[in-house]
């Protein structure tokens, strides 16, 4: 805890279970949008992401980038290891292969 007090430690503990419960609450509304072809929502939420893109600092931009980039490179990596163990390599290459021609 270092200098932190109990109650200062517990308040950044909620706020930290916060943060993730509410990216948790948005990744599923995203996904239940996306997937009922919500796309008066779906356009909503990319003007305000493209909206708190273009407030950010060069700075910030670069770092918001590095983060996303990271996150992807892990996801897909949970991809690679998630479809291994259902298909088999050959139908895991093609996958990723169509996958590749989407991005």
């Amino acid at each position: 805890m270092g200098d932190e007090t109990d109650e200062e430690y517990k308040n950044n503990l909620r706020q930290i279970i916060d943060i993730g419960v509410k990216s948790q609450t948005v990744a599923a509304v995203f996904s239940y949008a996306a997937t009922k072809g919500k796309n008066a929502f779906l356009k909503n939420i990319d003007s305000l992401v493209d909206q708190f893109v273009k407030g950010l600092s060069e700075d910030e931009r670069k770092e918001l980038q590095e983060a996303v980039s990271s996150m992807l490179r892990k996801r897909a990596e949970d991809l690679v290891v998630e479809l291994g163990s259902e298909f088999s390599e050959e139908e895991v290459r093609r996958v990723l292969s169509e996958i590749k021609a989407l991005a």
